[in-house]
This record gives C-alpha cells, structure tokens and sequence, in this order.
C-alpha cells in the first residue's frame, strides 16, 4: 500500500515498505436500514464487510465497502436518489483550469465564489448550515452524524481521493479567510470538533464512477460520532446556535504504482446532509392532586370553673339552690389528606423545517402521538387530527393528555412523535416534562370549617384546631332546670357540607326535704269539793245549820249530826303540746343549715329547740341519704294553749329559701288528763263522821249525840 505526503497545494507520491494487508469481503447496501428513529447497519447473511483500514488509507473504491477509522465510519454509496431529498450545503469545484487537480474549500455565506474553490454560494449549494441540521443515525447501538458526497468527477476521471476532512463548530456561519496552518478564521473563534488526520495522515479513496448510477446519488457516506457534536444541537432542535464549519480538500493523493487517477479535475463536488422529516416535541407537564380534611368536634361541659372538663356531668342541688357551668367545644382539623393525584399538559408537534429555517422545508407525515409516564402509565392523548396527519413546514398543531398518578412522587412525562423517517421506515421524536409536586397548590377541600352551638352560643368559622369556651358562666337552679341539660355542638365542613356533631350534657338533680311531725296534748283537771254539816234535834227530821235546845241542869237530850258532802264540777286548766319535728333529706348531699319553725294557733311559748344538749337552736343540719336510707334531724318543740280547742300545728323547715312544711293535729279528744282532787277525805271531831269520797254524798251519825246541862251548856 502506499501513503503520501502533501506539501503546499501538491501532493507527491511515495513508496511506501511493508504494506499491511486488509481483509476484505462483500456489502450489499441493502443492509443499511432505517430502524425507529436512527439507520442501523444490520447483518444481511454474509453481505456486511466492514475492515479497519492501512495506517494511511480508507479505500472505499470497491462496491459496498465500509471501513472504520477514528470512531468514524466511511461507507461506499449511500440511501436515497436524487437532490430533493438532499440538502447541498458546500460544493467545491478546481479552479485550477485543472493544472493540479486538487479542490479545497468550506462552507460559508454571503462570500462570492473564489476563497479556494468553494462554488456555488450566490445559488444557494454551499451556505451556512447548523449543527442541528445534521440528521443522525444509529449503527451498532452507536449514534453518529450523516454526511454524504456526490461527485461529480466525470471522463476519464474515474477515481478522486479526500485529502483533509475537519469539523468546526462556531456561533456564526459567516466565517472568511482560513489559514490551513493555524485552522482558524479571520475574526471568528471556532472549535475543532473532528478531524481526519487527528492520529495520522489518512487518506479517504473512492469512485466517482462505474459504482453509483450518475448525478444526484451519493458516492460515499461518511458517519461521524454523534457524541463530539455540541450538546442541544439534535437534529431539528430550534434552540441550537452552533454553526458546522466543514473544511474539506479532495484530489491530492497521487500513486505512480496505481495507475488509477485520484485528481479532482472534473466537475463539482457536493456535500450534503438529508432532509429527512422531522418534528420537534415540547411539553407541559401540570400536576394537580386534591387535598382534604376531616374535622372533629368535641363538646364538654364544666361545673367546676373550667378546671376540669367531661362529656356529662350532673350537679345534685336542693330546691331553690343553683349551680354555675361552662361549655367548651375543641375543634379539630385533620392532617392533610392527598389524593387524586394527576397530571395534564399539553404537547406541542412543530415542523421546524422551512425557507428560513435550519432544515430546508419538507412535510412531515405524523403517525401517532403518545404519552408516557415513569413507571410505565400511559396517559390519555387527545389530538385535533386523525392520523397519519401531515403537517406542513412551519405548521404545528397541540395534543392534550392526561393520566391519575399513583401518588405525588416525581417522575418523568415523555411524549413521543412517530413520523415517516423519508427513507421507508419510521422515526420516534419525544419531548419530556418533569413532574414535580412540590411548588403544587392543591384542590382544597374543607379547609375550614363552622361551628354553631345550639345551647353555649359557641359559634364561628376556623381554618386550625381551635378551642372555645363560654365567655361566661350559665346558671342551672332548682326545681326550674331539673332534668338533663343537652348542649349539641354542629361542624359544618365547608365545601362539602359534612355535618359534624358533639353533644355534651348536664344533668340537673333537684331534692326536697320532708317535714313530718307529732303532737302529744296534755292538760289538768281539778275538782273542788264542799261540805255542808246540819244538826237535828228532832230525830232527824229537820236539819238544820244551827239548833237551840234549852234544858235544866240536870237536863237531857240528844241530837244527830249530818254531813253533806259535793264534789264540783270538773275544772281543766293547763294545756299544753309537745313533739318532735322530723325533717329527711333524699339527696346525696347534706343540707345545712335548715331553718326550722312550728306555727300553733293561738300557742303560747311556743319553742322549737334542734339542739337540745347546747341551748335552743332553730337550725339544724340534715346528714345525706346513706345506704338507701334518707338522712334524718329532729327538732322538739313545745307550748302551752289558752284551751283544749282542736288545732292545726304546722312544722317549717326552710332551705335555699324553699319552705317544707308538716302538719299535725293538736286534738284533746281522748287525751287523758292529768287530774287533781279527784276524791275527798272526811273527818268530823265530834260526831265522829268519816269517810272518803270520790262523788258527792252524806253521812249521819248512826247514834244520837247526848247533851246535857250544864256540862254542856254553851255552843
């Protein structure tokens, strides 16, 4: 094999010892096949040879032949037919008048024709071109970028060989004046992105003819690594700024041991990139999720000033006596409750291609539009067309979507365009969202809530855990409020109307005190008793208070003495009563202090005494009921009554200004009194009359009562 070496615009051929030998077999190019959204290179039976080439050349003189060089990959021919499928971005043609055979030239606009050899700039074939306008393709599993040479090296020119092929990228197109020494541009900065000879001095061989059928079909293809482009610049992507400088010289190799002519003396020389159909996909991604909350009320009620707080509480009081109570309602709002969460945005299919556009103008044939998000959930798409749709250069149309989420973790959204790829298959582009939920504002649902109190008069609107007490307290008394107090508090949520309830209740136990009494009567009874003493001197015929008998001395007689006794009639005298007044109390609580009273028509010295042992006391402390029992105090009471006349005697007692009365009757009707002088004693010291009596009666004597004179002489 020989190599060769350039010096200035000329090349001289060398030769070169120790040849290394290439293995070699046939290509059949129908192995090159679009596949999704890149070209791969598939295995066709025997029909791929790829070979590393010599130190020095990558010969594609042969039918089919691709050689790799450099993470390159340089094919003989190519896909397609014909420039409207093309995009001619430099054509270079010797200017030489053909006394050298060698073409040098760069793309670039608005320069005239004649910087080297560039051609063809006033009619649009060599122009400034985007990285972006570069379609790529994939190989093996590697991504590379497309270009392809159609050359137009007519006659008996069969062969030309590419000499120097270097990659600039630059934020302007319009670059002038490369030196090939120091590769730059006059006033434009540049980056060298590829370079043929960047290991050694490589030469790039080929047919202009004889392989591919005439004008307009690519000699060769030359696929560079997708991964030294800039990034952002994706074939069709409207956002890359970085301009491809591709500096090319061709015809420069010369083997006088080859009889083949490698000049480039013959026509122009076109590089071009495909215009192959292409869409660019953007998206929005806008996350929603509802957020909840459930609220809790609790109503209570105090009776001890708000020390101590119970659903029910019960308060036992005596007539007339009250209590104070507070009501207190806590709210509570819940922890957030997330759910539904989803997603919905909009995809946005543009054709980037135009007039004035990186991509020349070329339809895009749209099959489908999809929508997937991690995890493998496919949203729903709603597109404004029926596919296949076309969409013209320059046009775009909008897709809805939308999708529920599992939860509210992030993931990733990517749309994915099929098109008609130009060559027979299919291309995917995607456009991806990210979904975030943390800035979100949720749909929220009860955020707050209103409370109303039928009793406590609690009532507002909250938005937080909330705990409300009665600005005062409310009084419960006896007998009035007896019964059960039922305090309901009402949370009405407010958005969807869910009623929340609490009631709290007070239980009111009113007790009365009993009043019982007994009446023991007692009087005197007094009999007075007369004696009537009569003389008779007549045996008993007369009687006599005073008789006169005249005797002589000597004299004589007798009388008979008679003793009348009556008993008079009954005489009652000292009325009286006494008892006890009882007074019992039903409550678990004792009742202190009970004023007690007896009312007695007509009762002189009336006294109620409750404490006997420690003077007279009107008051008395009834003890609770006990173990079923009703607590008990007594009091005595006593007075004394003009007569025996029947009365009512009505006992008091007096608690929280209640009045309990109880009555007895004070009757004399067969009360036994206490009698004096009942019966009489009679003694007589002369007639010798006795006897005792218990009724009225009289007693003579049973013998004559001598007298005589003048013993007896006198009264």
């Amino acid at each position: 094999m020989f190599g060769y070496q350039r010096v200035g615009r000329h090349a001289a051929a060398r030769r070169v010892s120790g040849r290394k030998v290439r293995k070699a077999v046939s290509f059949n190019r129908r192995g090159l096949t679009l596949v999704g959204s890149v070209v791969f290179l598939s295995i066709v039976g025997a029909g791929l040879a790829i070979a590393s080439h010599g130190d020095d050349i990558i010969d594609l003189t042969t039918a089919d032949a691709i050689e790799l060089h450099d993470g390159a990959r340089f094919i003989q021919g190519g896909v397609g037919a014909g420039t409207g499928t093309f995009d001619p971005f430099l054509q270079v043609q010797e200017t030489g008048g053909g006394a050298d055979g060698i073409e040098r030239g760069y793309n670039t606009e608005p320069v005239a024709n004649g910087e080297f050899d560039t051609k063809s700039i006033s009619a649009g074939n060599t122009h400034t071109i985007l990285v972006s306008a570069v379609p790529t393709l994939e190989v093996a599993g590697v991504l590379y970028r497309e270009f392809s040479l159609d050359a137009k090296d007519t006659g008996a020119d069969a062969h030309m060989s590419i000499d120097e092929l270097k990659l600039f990228t630059s934020t302007t197109g319009e670059v002038t004046d490369y030196n090939e020494a120091t590769e730059t541009f006059a006033g434009s900065t540049v980056t060298k992105i590829y370079d043929l000879d960047a290991t050694g001095d490589v030469t790039i061989l080929m047919a202009t003819q004889g392989l591919e059928p005439g004008s307009g079909v690519s000699d060769i293809t030359v696929l560079i690594p997708d991964s030294i482009f800039p990034a952002g610049c994706d074939y069709g992507n409207p956002t890359c700024d970085q301009f491809l400088i591709f500096w090319t010289v061709m015809g420069g190799y010369d083997n006088p041991d080859d009889e083949r002519d490698f000049d480039a003396d013959s026509g122009f020389e076109e590089w071009r990139v495909r215009k192959l159909p292409v869409v660019t996909v953007t998206k929005t991604a806008v996350p929603t999720f509802d957020r909840t909350f459930d609220w809790t009320v609790t109503k209570q009620v105090s009776i001890d000033g708000g020390t101590t707080w119970v659903d029910a509480a019960t308060v036992d009081l005596f007539d007339g006596d009250s209590a104070d109570y507070l009501w207190q309602i806590t709210v509570d709002k819940s922890d957030p409750i997330d759910s539904s969460p989803a997603v919905t945005g909009e995809i946005v299919i543009t054709n980037p291609t135009g007039a004035d556009e990186p991509i020349p103008a070329i339809i895009a044939e749209v099959n489908s539009v999809t929508d997937v998000i991690s995890d493998g959930i496919n949203a729903t798409v709603v597109c404004p067309v029926t596919f296949p749709a076309t969409l013209d250069p320059g046009e775009s149309f909008t897709c809805t979507y939308s999708s529920p989420l599992p939860d509210t973790g992030a993931r990733t959204n990517t749309a994915t365009v099929n098109i008609d790829d130009g060559t027979g298959g299919t291309k995917d582009y995607t456009g991806t969202a990210d979904i975030d939920f943390t800035s979100v504002t949720p749909t929220t649902t009860d955020d707050s809530a209103t409370l109303d109190d039928t009793v406590g008069g609690l009532t507002g609107t909250f938005s937080a855990d909330t705990t409300v007490t009665s600005e005062s307290s409310q009084n419960a008394g006896c007998p009035d409020d007896s019964g059960i107090i039922t305090n309901t508090a009402t949370l009405t949520e407010s958005d969807s109307g869910t009623v929340r309830q609490d009631s709290a209740t007070l239980t009111v136990n009113c007790y009365e005190l009993t009043v019982t009494k007994d009446a023991t009567e007692s009087f005197g009874r007094t009999f007075d008793w007369s004696v009537v003493k009569e003389v008779s001197k007549d045996g008993g015929t007369t009687w006599v208070d005073a008789a006169t008998i005249d005797l002589f001395d000597g004299q004589s007689s007798s009388v008979l003495w008679k003793i009348s006794v009556t008993k008079g009639a009954a005489i009652d005298t000292g009325f009286a009563v006494a008892g006890t007044i009882t007074v019992s109390n039903p409550a678990p609580m004792i009742a202190e202090d009970v004023a007690v009273s007896d009312v007695l028509p007509g009762a002189i010295g009336l006294v109620v005494d409750c404490d006997p042992g420690a003077g007279v006391s009107s008051t008395v402390d009834v003890p609770a009921r006990a173990a079923g029992v009703d607590g008990v105090a007594t009091c005595d009471y006593s007075a004394t009554l003009p007569d025996g006349t029947t009365r009512t005697n009505t006992a008091t007692a007096t608690l929280f200004g209640e009045d309990y009365t109880g009555t007895a009757s004070v009757d004399f009707t067969g009360v036994d009194p206490t009698i004096t002088d009942d019966s009489a004693d009679l003694a007589d010291d002369l007639a010798g009359l006795s006897g005792d009596f218990t009724d009225s009666g009289s007693v003579t004597s049973a013998n004559p009562y001598p007298v005589a004179c003048p013993e007896d002489e006198g009264t």
